[in-house]
């Protein structure tokens, strides 16, 4: 919300959607990461543009859902977690269904993976 200078009283309209979990690394399989996001969708009123507030991001542009069913099948704009949060988006808003889409149980799936927790195994000192 900072990032796009949504006004507190905004806040009151949000409505929580549910959580994503991600696991995330370099490209060489180092730095394991695990993630939670929460989500929430936030009603805005006819007219209102999101300002570009903290200096974390540069711009925003308005998307089509078809525009964003593209970017999150095939486009490189977004980041890893917000192509999971945009597609959570798609599925619960009845763009991409069970009907449309082959992988939608695996797609499901991802999206709500159990955390990993890896256990220290060794010598005991």
């Amino acid at each position: 919300a900072e990032e796009a200078g949504v006004e507190e009283h905004h806040f009151t309209r949000a409505v929580a959607t549910g959580a994503l979990s991600m696991m995330t690394s370099r490209a060489d399989g180092s730095r394991l990461k695990q993630s939670i996001y929460f989500n929430y969708d936030l009603p805005v009123d006819e007219g209102w543009t999101p300002r570009a507030a903290d200096g974390e991001v540069q711009a925003f542009a308005l998307w089509t859902m078809d525009e964003l069913e593209q970017e999150v099948r095939a486009g490189t704009r977004l980041r890893p977690a917000m192509v999971a949060v945009m597609l959570d988006f798609l599925i619960r808003h009845g763009v991409i269904t069970a009907d449309s889409e082959p992988d939608y149980v695996a797609l499901l799936a991802a999206l709500h993976r159990d955390r990993l927790t890896f256990r220290a195994t060794g010598p005991s000192v």
